[in-house]
């Protein structure tokens, strides 16, 4: 992948069920070495999420919040070029809405997007403090 050191944060975004993931999304209990900071990174932004409009959300590995999955983008970010912030995020709602949770009511389309933009900012402000000098 060109470029692939430039790279300071990947962020892959999906629907629905209101979490926060970390990598590694294939096997229960294996994880980065920069966990730590992972998990704090995530907290910050789902506090950011929570403090918008109050939507919760969880915040883990796909395996250990789900269940084992292969082949994520943001798993490959991670272990190949080596992203330091890789993240997944499924935003609204948290479970099924009237029978299909992909599809959003209009009245929550904005604050989705305002709520996410607010994960996000906490994600660039931390590359920024790492890798701007």
């Amino acid at each position: 992948m060109k470029h692939a050191g430039d790279m300071k944060a990947f962020l892959t975004v999906h629907a629905y069920m209101q979490m926060w993931f970390y990598p590694y999304a294939n096997k229960r209990g294996y994880y980065p070495d920069d966990v730590n900071e992972l998990v704090a990174v995530s907290k910050k932004a789902v506090q950011a999420i929570q403090a918008r409009y109050g939507t919760e959300m969880r915040i883990g590995t796909p395996a250990d919040i789900l269940y084992p999955a292969a082949g994520g983008s943001f798993d490959w970010v991670k272990s190949g070029p080596k992203v330091k912030y890789t993240f997944a995020m499924e935003l609204r709602p948290n479970s099924n809405l009237n029978g299909n949770g992909f599809v959003l009511p209009p009245s929550n389309i904005v604050p989705a997007g305002e709520e996410t933009w607010a994960g996000v900012s906490v994600v660039a402000e931390e590359v920024i403090k790492q890798f701007v000098k």
